[in-house]
């Protein structure tokens, strides 16, 4: 492959990496920040194996506000460890005790042999898993780790994919129209191509008394082309499918022949632009000609 043809490939890939890569980042900014706010909830990330495979180690779960009362068994919630401690477990629920007050639950990790050492009080519950995301907590937690120096290579690869993307956006709009525009002139000189052919009939004065040469050819949609001392010769421009049955008397030929011509000659078809065509004064057997515009083969 050569180097023109795999730049194009380079630019495209680099722009699916770069699209790629800001997706994750809007879908880690929506899931950390903008979802839990929205729903005063918390985003929290799972440091061991109790809930696998169900919510493997390095999600992030997403915990919604709950009403402890509403909480069934099976239901995944999260509760605080002791009062005042920012120690968080998520597992699901096994047991409800309501005998007490207030009631008391009993959670199980999916992965573990038992329950959960302590029950616990209803008003350690802080909230019912609403969804979680696998992965995204080990990157959180890389990024805390690492530091500054981490967070500014981030954002360095968030600003090339902007570029990368913004690039593309004006690269299609500046391309959009010469394209269409190009589509849509091949579409009009496509409309505008005919296929001509013409009739030529040549009468006599006496078959139309009273009527002059120049308001037979009006009638009839006619150019004339040609006016002797007793005789006349006429022209009809026509597409070529409306000719196509001339050998079968069709209408138009039958309208020629009923007016008695001394000859009726057909020209052999050509395509010529729809930009008004006009018949030369010495035309009989030719082709049409046309003004201002070139004939095409």
């Amino acid at each position: 492959m050569t180097p023109a043809e795999s730049s194009p490939v380079a630019r495209w890939a680099t722009r699916i990496v770069s699209a790629l890569l800001l997706s994750l980042v809007v879908l880690a900014i929506a899931v950390l920040v903008i979802i839990p706010r929205a729903t005063h909830g918390t985003a929290l990330t799972v440091l061991t194996g109790s809930m696998t495979p169900r919510i493997p180690v390095g999600s992030v779960v997403v915990d919604r506000p709950v009403d402890p009362g509403t909480l069934q068994v099976g239901d995944i919630a999260t509760y605080q460890v002791a009062p005042g401690r920012p120690d968080y477990i998520t597992h699901r629920i096994v047991k409800i005790d309501t005998s007490k007050s207030p009631a008391q639950f009993i959670f199980k990790g999916d992965a573990n042999r038992g329950p959960d050492m302590r029950p616990v009080p209803a008003s350690a519950i802080r909230g019912k898993v609403w969804f979680h995301v696998p992965y995204l907590g080990g990157i959180r937690d890389a990024i805390s780790t690492a530091g500054a120096g981490l967070l500014l290579v981030m954002l360095a690869l968030i600003g090339y994919a902007l570029a990368q993307l913004t690039s593309w956006l004006r690269e299609r709009r500046s391309t959009a129209p010469a394209a269409s525009n190009k589509a849509a002139t091949d579409s009009v000189e496509a409309a505008q191509a005919l296929s001509l052919q013409l009739l030529v009939a040549t009468f006599s004065f006496r078959e139309f008394e009273g009527l002059q040469p120049d308001q037979v050819a009006a009638l009839l949609g006619a150019d004339l082309l040609d006016r002797g001392a007793d005789q006349f010769t006429i022209a009809i421009a026509r597409e070529q499918h409306q000719l196509d049955q001339f050998d079968q008397f069709d209408e138009l030929t039958q309208h020629l022949l009923a007016l008695k011509p001394i000859a009726l000659q057909r020209s052999e078809p050509a395509s010529v632009p729809a930009c008004g065509v006009a018949v030369d004064s010495a035309l009989t057997d030719t082709a049409p000609t046309t003004e201002g515009c070139d004939v095409t083969s």
